[in-house]
This record gives C-alpha cells, structure tokens and sequence, in this order.
C-alpha cells in the first residue's frame, strides 16, 4: 500500500519540494556497465526459512556451478541466512571441488534470493569513490515478502565500509534497469512507475533520480506489461533486451518477443533506439527455448524460457540453459559475442520456475579507482615485435569512472589518441599513456616499444584472366620461394588443404594466395581470375550436392546436383531466410547478413531432397 496517497495535499507537495531540493544539491554518480572490470559477483544462497524445507535442494546446485566459474576471475561474496547456513555451503562448496580462497561470506537473514533486484546497486561518485545506492525495495509493488531483503544493501555497506547512499524515496529494482555504460538507459515503465512502485512520483521525478543517481542522460521507455501472478516484476528489461556494448542490443527477433508479451509498439521502439550520440544501435537476436520449460522433476514452467538474462563476469559469461534444443545455439551466438571469454551454460529450470534467471540472482561489484594512487600500465608491455602493416593494439590497464587517457608517441601526444585502447599499424617507435583522474592525480605507464618486421613477396604465376573451358582446370604457383607457408583463397574463403605453392584450380573464381614467412609475417597476392567461356554447366560434372567454404563468413558456393531445384536456407529453429530456385551449376550466395549459427541448406527437385549444414561464422 502506498501511504503517501492518504497524506494531506500540503504534505506531498511539501514533500515533492524537498525531494527536488536534494537532488539540486546532489552530486553526481555514475552507474558501469556490466561489463566493466569485476571486483565480484553478490550471490544470496538460497535457504529454507521462508518457503520451507525443501527450498534450498532445489535451486542450489546452480549457485554451486555459479560461483565454480565465477572464482576463476573474480572474488563471490555470498550472503547467507545463517552461521548454519555457511557451514552447509561451505561443506557443499568443499565436496564440490571449489576453492575457497576468492570466497567470503556475510550473514543477514534475506527472505529470497534475488539480489539483482534487492541488492547493493553500486556506482561510483565524481572523484571515482565506490558507493552502494540503497534503492527501495517492495517485493515487485508488494507481491512477495520482502521486508528483511529491503535491508540488504545498508547492511553490505556497513560490512564492507562503503558509503551508503538513501535512495528509499524511490522503488528501484536492478533488474528493472539496462545501462550501456555510455549515458542510455532501457527500462519499461510497467515495472518502475506500476503496481505499487512509485505512486507519488512523477515520471519527471523518476527520471530526475536515475539521471543524478546512475549518471544516464538518454532514457528509453518501453510502456512494458503488468504481468500479474504470472511474472511479478512486470515486464523487467534483463528478461528480454541486454547491453553487449555502447553500440548494440542483444535481445530476440520480433516473435519471441511478442510471446513474452513485448506488444509492437515496445518493438518498435526498441528496434529503432539510438544511443546517447544519437547513433542507432546493432541488433544480435538471441532464440527462445524451443519447447516450455520443465523443471528436473518434470513440472510444466508455463512458459518458454530466455537466454538474454545471462551475466558477463571478468572472464566468463553464465548462460541460462533450460536442458532445450536451442541451449547449443545460444550458447553458440554468445561466445561468438564474447571471443575472448569462456560461455558456460548454468541449469536454470528450476529458478525458471519461480520467474528468474542467471542475471536476476547476480551482482556485479566494479573495481574501485583510488581516486589519487594511478599506477599507469599496459598491455602488452616491453617491446612488441610485429609485422609491416599488422596493427598493434596498446590497452591502459586502468580504468574507472572520470578516468581520461592521452597516448604518446617518443615522448609527443599523439592527437586524437584518447581512448583507453591504441592501434598502431606502421610506425617504430616507443609508445605510452599518461592516465589521469581529475586535474592532480596522473601516472605515465612505461614505454612499450613497437619493432616492425618485413613482410614476403606474394605473387601468382600465370596472372591475369584465365579460361579453362578447353582444358578444365588450370596450375597456379606462388612466387614466393620455398620455406614459407601458403593459404590458398577463392573469392576471399580459404580453399580447405590448399597450402602448397602449386594449387590447381578446377572451377571459376578469383584466386589469391596468402604467404607467411618464418618470422610469422603475412602477405596476400593481387588475384587471378579463373573464368569459362563453355556454357553454364558443361566445365565440370556436378555429381554431388556441396557447399563450401564451410564454416562461411561472406559468401558461399553450392554445387547444384540435380538440373532445377528449389534452394532454402533454414534457421536453428526451422524459419526459412533464405529461398532461391537454381540449376546445376556452381552458384554463389550471399550469406553476410545472417547472424552466426546453424542452418540446414536443402535443395528439392520434384521427390528428390538433399540438405546439407552449413555454419555461419
């Protein structure tokens, strides 16, 4: 129930007036992005005292696999319900093979486990100081208990010596928030300004409050939907749409939102966002399950489940998985998001259950930045030996909120060189960065020094256009000499086990040859096009249905084997995104449009069906 309705009108007006006083002498504080730099993961295990005996068996096992790959990478800082309860997790803990070293624990009795929504919100102030900011919360507009878990974040602040900023004039659950790092935030107003949540603010004075307290300037509102008993957080924005960096979303395709009740207009919207620089955003679509949720004792979710709601830690990135068809898939699309990091699926059907997912029982602590001890280091460091024309790419180790960087070449401020990351592609020279924090608080890293290798000659022999109508095939040689390595290419693909300095060509296409020499330096040949002047189809039999390069990345080629024929490439889930009718022939298709993944090729000719897999990088 929200009291201040039943205040007389002179109270909350006085009152509006006071909250708009606080936040005029208020200073600024900033909110990172998920994936900034990691101190540790929050988790809240889960217990019995609230629902039960029998609670706590059925969801921990996550938590286990949680926090195994999670202490890869960072500290977890687990809140527990009772000494009781760390002497079972730590027993469980221990039997399952987890160190314990990045692990400590702080006891306070929680009525749940979501600490996304319930937990410390950490953001850092003007001068780069780490501060929790201690949002009200109301059990999702008073739908569950939730009067020990409002307590939360003052009292990890109290534990951990951090200032604890008093947000409780205003409902904020973290999961009903998405910010990009770069001043946008994506919310839907369902579940910030419904339900119970902040009846007596406007949504002017909501914006005041997220603008001064997460430091965002660009905040895009999906009207969202109240999702009753069924989904109490009313629409949060980490179930369906999610930050991969400051220039894309990661979400679903326009069906699997509109099953998770994302009405058109939201879609609108959020396919058509632009960014605090007015830049519109890049899209990757993440599937549904292909089925509806069942929990490990075979109990029906009522609902397919998301693969959105995953958690980038500092090396890792948890997935929810759902034991589904479709949990290989996202996992794929993922780690290809996040090369440089390990995607591990967690099992979440039974927290699915109960209306969350990886991401609604995290959070992320950033590493602080001592506002006047920079210690300015790179990576790599010493001296980098690379190739003629090969970039190397210099990044300052520190980071933090008000933290700038100017990159120097012998000494010299290179101009515009100003972000975190360098990229030198020519030059021999030393380089470093000055970082600093505010006008008094610098460090210069130490000198890394670039040393540039020559690069082989590359060339082909004979050179030109090339027919083989008459003789069928054709002997390319690279003129580079012996002792170096060779890569074979046809319309840009690599050609698989082409690798010696003779390559045959035998079909129609524009061949290069890449050379790389002992010293590891590479470089690629101007092309020679093979060409026919016989009629489409009579150079080579085809006998067979192929597709190649595969794994593909711009272009493929398919070998028609039969003489007409219908062509559709499917997607992981059946929907057909590509369809063509083809004779036998070679034929090239464009394919740089379809996200990574799995798709099934089929060429149908009357009875006759022949599919291959083809696999889009």
């Amino acid at each position: 129930m929200n009291v201040m309705k039943y205040l007389p009108k002179v109270l909350l007006i006085a009152g509006i007036l006071i909250f708009m006083s606080s936040l005029l002498s208020a200073q600024q504080y900033t909110r990172g992005a998920d994936w900034d730099e990691h101190e540790g993961t929050w988790l809240a295990w889960p217990h019995d005292s609230t629902y039960g005996p029998g609670n706590r068996a059925f969801f921990e096992s996550a938590w286990v696999e949680m926090t195994r790959e999670l202490v890869k990478s960072e500290n977890v800082h687990i809140v527990s319900y009772s000494q009781a309860e760390v002497d079972h997790t730590v027993e469980l803990l221990t039997a399952s093979g987890i160190a314990l070293d990045k692990i400590d624990f702080f006891i306070h009795p929680t009525d749940d486990y979501w600490i996304r929504d319930n937990g410390p919100i950490f953001v850092k102030d003007e001068q780069g100081n780490l501060v929790i900011g201690d949002w009200k919360f109301d059990g999702w507009g008073n739908d569950w208990p939730y009067l020990l878990d409002d307590q939360i974040p003052s009292l990890i602040g109290a534990d951990i010596d951090k200032t604890v900023l008093d947000l409780s004039a205003m409902v904020l659950e973290g999961g009903a928030i998405e910010v990009d790092g770069n001043g946008t935030l994506l919310a839907t107003k369902s579940s910030i300004t419904g339900d119970h949540r902040n009846d007596g603010l406007t949504l002017s004075q909501v914006e005041d409050y997220l603008t001064t307290y997460l430091g965002v300037s660009n905040i895009v509102w999906l009207e969202g939907k109240y999702g009753g008993s069924f989904d109490v957080t009313d629409s949060h924005i980490d179930g369906f749409a999610k930050f991969l960096d400051t220039s894309t979303i990661v979400t679903m395709n326009s069906t699997d939102l509109a099953y998770w009740f994302v009405s058109s207009a939201d879609r609108n919207i959020l396919y058509n966002m632009t960014n605090a620089n007015g830049n519109q955003y890049n899209y990757v679509y993440l599937p549904l399950t292909k089925k509806v949720v069942k929990t490990t004792d075979g109990v029906s979710t009522g609902s397919k489940g998301s693969y959105v709601n995953y958690y980038e830690g500092n090396t890792v990135v948890l997935v929810p998985t759902y034991a589904d068809d479709n949990d290989d898939d996202a996992i794929a699309i993922i780690q290809g998001l996040y090369p440089a990091k390990e995607v591990v699926g967690i099992d979440c059907r039974n927290m699915f259950s109960v209306g969350g997912m990886v991401h609604c029982v995290t959070q992320q602590q950033p590493m602080a930045v001592a506002s006047c001890s920079l210690v300015a280091s790179t990576n790599p460091t010493g001296t980098v030996t690379a190739c003629k024309g090969t970039d190397v790419i210099l990044t300052c180790e520190d980071t933090g909120v008000g933290i700038t960087y100017q990159w120097r070449k012998d000494g010299n401020a290179v101009s515009g060189a100003t972000s975190k990351t360098y990229t030198n592609s020519k030059e021999e020279a030393g380089f470093d960065v000055v970082v600093s924090l505010g006008d008094n608080c610098s460090s210069i890293s130490p000198v890394v020094y670039i040393d540039r290798l020559s690069k082989p000659a590359a060339s082909i022999t004979p050179q030109g256009n090339l027919d083989i109508c008459n003789i069928g095939s054709v002997d390319l040689q690279a003129n580079a000499g012996s002792n170096f390595q060779y890569q074979w290419k046809k319309n840009s693909a690599n050609i698989s086990g082409a690798t010696n300095q003779l390559y045959t060509a035998t079909v129609t296409g524009n061949y290069k040859v890449v050379v790389t020499n002992k010293k590891g330096c590479s470089k690629t040949s101007k092309e020679t096009v093979v060409t026919s002047s016989c009629r489409t189809g009579t150079t080579k039999a085809l006998a067979e249905f192929a597709v190649y390069p595969n794994p593909a990345a711009d272009f493929i080629t398919v070998a028609v084997p039969f003489e007409t024929g219908m062509l559709s490439i499917s997607n992981s889930v059946g929907v057909i995104v590509m369809e063509q009718t083809v004779s036998k022939q070679l034929q090239q298709f464009d394919v740089s449009n379809l996200v990574p993944g799995l798709y099934v090729i089929r060429i149908v000719s009357g009875d006759l069906i022949q599919t291959r897999r083809l696999v889009k990088e």
